[in-house]
């Protein structure tokens, strides 16, 4: 797993610390995170690792696809937060948030999109190189702006209504072939699941 694999890395090449050190430099990151959230080691790692599967990594693959394996309670909306900044420094400004239950994504708003919310993640004020920068809520990636964060929230069902019977002003794939965008998705274990049982459905039908 690729887990043990940087373990090692670091224990004989790249030095103790080594992750945990690319996660502070990145300041773009830690100075737009909401002032009152410090970052624990463990989240500093796994930040750092994603910097340097991205830059240092010679096997990734295209497209970059990584799973985080977190506890409840262990901060993973933090990194998630922290991942979509270090992704706006690297060029992304589109972002589809996905997951199989509707309460989940009302809760992730709360995080990343409501600004008002006592649980949002973001600085009160952003800015990336001294440009101001503004984290929004989308429905659609066509017309979004081109400075902002933008952040498409939806289920796994609705998702999928919407790639299959589009509409105007609607997630198409088309979407998909013309922009950059970054696929979060939450709960990934649930989704397998599913997944898992919608193809011993499909074997039973026919």
């Amino acid at each position: 797993m690729l887990y043990e694999d940087f373990t090692k890395l670091e224990q004989l090449a790249l030095g103790k610390g080594k992750f945990k050190a690319l996660c502070e430099e990145k300041s773009w990151v830690t100075q737009n995170l909401k002032p009152t959230i410090s970052l624990r080691d463990y989240q500093k790692e796994a930040i750092g690792r994603f910097e340097y599967y991205w830059n240092g990594y010679l096997a990734k693959e295209s497209p970059k696809h990584l799973l985080y394996n977190m506890a409840t309670g262990s901060g993973k909306t933090v990194v998630m937060a922290a991942l979509i900044l270090d992704l706006y420094g690297k060029g992304y400004r589109n972002f589809l948030f996905f997951t199989r239950l509707g309460n989940i994504v009302t809760k992730t708003k709360l995080n990343l999109v409501r600004e008002l919310s006592s649980k949002f993640l973001f600085a009160e004020t952003l800015s990336f190189d001294g440009t101001p920068v503004s984290v929004k809520e989308v429905n659609t990636f066509a017309g979004a702006s081109d400075s902002n964060i933008n952040i498409l929230f939806t289920t796994t069902g609705n998702l999928h209504d919407k790639l299959n019977n589009p509409s105007e002003n609607s997630l198409t794939f088309e979407d998909f072939r013309r922009l950059k965008v970054c696929l979060i998705a939450d709960e990934a274990h649930n989704l397998t699941a599913d997944t898992r049982k919608r193809i011993n459905f499909q074997e039973m039908e026919l």
